[in-house]
């Protein structure tokens, strides 16, 4: 017997998730479930303690409800997606811009196109390819904001 609900295997249809792909965390901590979610590659949990907003039992692995706010999906899964994490620089606006992405060439085409920040002088001035891309997105925005 399938341990989610109806309404549970619609969402997760919607949002073309298998139930194979949710972590069964329903008789662990919370620590221990976004563990084992996390070890296992899967960004969805089934968890026993529902939100307390509407009752929903599905969360991220991050321990957001992801049935009340879906894009929630989304933010978890980018945090662990591999890619390239760059420093770009803007002589002209004399900024300097953490980020994330995929392709680097295009990324550094797309901000020069998008004049980001107002400019479009925008360089790459130093990328690598690390797994968990987003995690380390923030970690490095973070450091930064901090020493300024």
């Amino acid at each position: 017997m399938s341990p989610f609900t109806t309404a549970e295997l619609a969402f997760l249809t919607r949002h073309n998730f298998s139930p194979d792909e949710v972590h069964d965390g329903r008789h662990q901590g919370k620590r221990t479930r976004e563990l084992r979610a996390r070890e296992a590659g899967k960004v969805l949990i089934l968890t026993s303690t529902p939100c307390w907003a509407m009752g929903h039992r599905i969360r991220t692995r991050a321990g957001h409800c992801a049935q009340c706010k879906p894009a929630n999906i989304g933010f978890t899964a980018r945090e662990t997606l591999s890619g390239y994490a760059y420093v770009a620089g803007s002589l002209n606006g004399r900024l300097i811009k953490i980020g994330v992405a995929g392709d680097i060439a295009q990324r550094e085409r797309q901000l020069r196109a998008e004049s980001y920040g107002g400019f479009a002088d925008w360089v790459v001035l130093l990328s690598v390819w690390v797994d968990d891309s987003g995690k380390v997105e923030r970690q490095v925005s973070s450091k930064a904001a901090t020493a300024q």
